[in-house]
């Protein structure tokens, strides 16, 4: 029975280690990841309506854009 309670100590114990050892991967990487896809989407957003608002302008037209960041 000791050596079982040993061996299942220990299993926790490198259980919570390794939480420790890969807490970056396991918290700060997807919410990294979520930040990143957020401004990618902005920037198609952005390049989308820009595209859109260039093909639509009549020739020696000008655009003027205001951006606003969330």
């Amino acid at each position: 029975m000791p050596l079982t309670f040993v061996i299942f100590a220990a299993a926790i114990f490198v259980f919570f280690i390794s939480l420790q050892l890969y807490h970056a991967a396991f918290v700060d990487f997807p919410s990294d990841v979520a930040i990143h896809q957020q401004f990618n989407d902005l920037g198609n957003a952005l390049s989308t309506k820009t595209t859109g608002a260039i093909l639509t302008v009549p020739h020696k037209g000008t655009v003027e854009f205001e951006e606003t960041l969330p």
